[in-house]
């Protein structure tokens, strides 16, 4: 069983093949068949026999790949625990370059750094108000959840492993329903033997650590039990022996979902850690180099004058100087013919006879050993590794100067053009789990309502999947943007008369952050009170003004008036 996520140090070999076995990365599958009749007895019997067997192939097959993945986001890369085999008096540096934890970060606010907003599509009058509910309710839950945050942690753990988690749950002695992200690392999901794969079960266990007592604590969630077993030393044993306690559950459906970056499962950067190593390297040995140069041999090719051994360094003076225990300082301390730290050396020339008879004079050098740095071509290295690495992830590179340099739109567009067909694939899927997500709370709402009630939407629980149906998911990619020239465009739009202000609001709402509904009903509020009928139409008020003047007149000369009161 692999105890840590990191390895023992001078343990890997860098670049030396494969990493994971092939299976790393599998689907688990169990024959439907064998969930028996569908009584709990069976249901619990059967997963029983069968969950030693899945947790192992997990936490043996799928948790290295998993846990290697998460180190290098969090910079612990395989260069750290690199077998190098250098002498211990070379350097063996170790940097680790950040593209992991870059590429993610990039990926996960280009995705959800806008929050996901849900609309209601049915244009059936009498699903309206129901849908509104629906919608104010969704709301609700998310603003409890801060589903905001959890959005961006399951992205997150999208972009490392290629896979993630999330439990539906109730809390115990109440009607309130929560939701929660699961380490990659300590859950899966089982899937039936169909064509159309179903989840059978989920599984969710982790170490408990107290003191220095580990034990791990292991729950099943089908689509109608939660099944949760005593606490065990060993998550890979025998579970039929075990007496688990076992719940119904509020949702008709597996609460433990999971959610796939892509159809191989795998992180936005897991095709390019051998490039990640191979920059490890790169930095690291160019490192190296530097100070293996500081600590270059000294070699010295001809004589030296041993005579100098005991030669006095004077001061300005011309006194011997001395050092702090009074003793005399010498250019090489005596008994030593070489001392590569001296700050003096002498050097003299060799003489010897040449073939003719005139002597040959050969001047002694002295120089370090230092091998030649090539940094140019290192540059290029490195530039090629950094190119590679940003393209093959769909990643732009934006430390690239010309990136934004007085780039247009559609420029930019072109530039994010990978990522987005990346985007636009795992926006599809992320909303398959969403969808699946709100169908579950809506029926667990809909089944603790009996209890507290939450909205007349719920009274009738025949349709409300439907409704939930109707619900869509709207992704707003959190892109840098020009507010004047979307606000530039929008006014351009209203003066053609060719679209509606709901369309425009619709398209500002990207600046202002206020959806068009939200923006017609504070139109609304601002509007001032409407006048009465009278009020409304001015014609009327002057008719009626000129009928009582005429009244008026008709009364003062009126003949019949002889004035008798007076």
């Amino acid at each position: 069983m692999p105890n840590s996520i990191y390895p023992t140090a001078k343990s890997v070999n860098m670049l030396s093949g494969p990493r994971f076995p092939p299976n790393a990365n599998s689907d688990f599958r169990m024959p439907e068949k064998l969930l028996g009749g569908g009584s709990q007895e069976e249901i619990v019997k059967a997963i029983g026999e069968n969950l030693g067997y899945f947790i192992s192939e997990h936490y043996q097959k799928q948790v290295p790949r998993l846990t290697t993945l998460e180190r290098y986001y969090q910079g612990y890369n395989d260069i750290l625990y690199w077998k190098s085999d250098k002498a211990n008096h070379r350097a063996d540096n170790r940097i680790t370059m950040g593209y992991p934890k870059a590429i993610t970060n990039i990926r996960v606010g280009y995705a959800v750094g806008n929050p996901i907003q849900y609309k209601f599509n049915s244009n059936a009058e009498d699903n309206k108000s129901k849908g509104k509910q629906l919608i104010d309710l969704i709301n609700q839950f998310n603003n409890e959840n801060d589903i905001e945050y959890h959005d961006k942690m399951m992205r997150k753990n999208l972009s490392i492993t290629g896979r993630a988690y999330e439990l539906i749950y109730s809390p115990s002695g109440t009607v309130e329903i929560k939701v929660t992200d699961i380490d990659p690392t300590q859950a899966f999901v089982v899937y039936n033997d169909k064509i159309e794969r179903k989840p059978l079960f989920g599984v969710y266990y982790f170490p408990v650590k107290f003191k220095d007592n580990i034990q791990w604590r292991v729950t099943v969630y089908t689509e109608d039990f939660v099944i949760e077993y005593p606490l065990v030393d060993n998550p890979e044993q025998d579970y039929e022996a075990l007496e688990p306690d076992v719940n119904e559950s509020a949702f008709s459906g597996v609460p433990l979902l999971e959610a796939r970056n892509n159809a191989e499962r795998m992180g936005d950067w897991e095709s390019k850690l051998n490039e990640f190593d191979a920059a490890d390297k790169s930095i690291s040995e160019m490192a190296n180099s530097q100070e293996d140069f500081n600590n270059a041999i000294l070699c010295i090719s001809g004589k030296i004058d041993l005579s100098a051994n005991h030669e006095p360094i004077l001061d300005d003076s011309g006194e011997p100087m001395l050092d702090d225990d009074g003793n005399i300082l010498y250019h090489i301390k005596p008994g030593e013919e070489v001392d590569p730290k001296a700050r003096v050396m002498f050097l003299k020339s060799s003489v010897t006879e040449g073939g003719t008879g005139t002597p040959v004079v050969t001047p002694t050098t002295a120089e370090y050993l230092v091998k030649e740095l090539n940094a140019d071509g290192w540059k290029t290295y490195m530039d090629k590794l950094n190119s590679d690495i940003h393209k093959d992830t769909n990643t732009p590179d934006v430390s690239d100067e010309n990136f934004a340099s007085n780039a247009s739109g559609v420029a930019m567009s072109y530039k994010l053009w990978g990522q987005d067909q990346e985007r636009a694939i795992q926006e599809s899927l992320y909303k398959r789990m969403l969808m699946d997500r709100y169908r579950l709370v809506a029926i667990g709402w809909f089944a603790l309502a009996k209890d507290g009630g939450l909205g007349n939407v719920l009274k009738d629980g025949k349709d409300i999947l439907e409704l939930v149906n109707q619900v869509q998911p709207v992704f707003l990619p959190n892109l840098p943007k020009n507010d004047a020239e979307v606000l530039g465009v929008a006014e351009s739009l209203s003066k053609t008369g060719a679209f509606s202000n709901k369309t425009i609001q619709e398209y500002a709402a990207n600046v202002t952050g206020v959806d068009s509904e939200e923006e017609q009903r504070r139109i609304k509020d601002e509007e001032p009170e409407k006048p009465t009928f009278g009020e409304q139409i001015p014609a009327l008020n002057s008719v009626k003004a000129m009928q009582d003047k005429d009244a008026e007149l008709n009364s003062t000369s009126d003949p019949t008036n002889t004035g008798a009161d007076e």
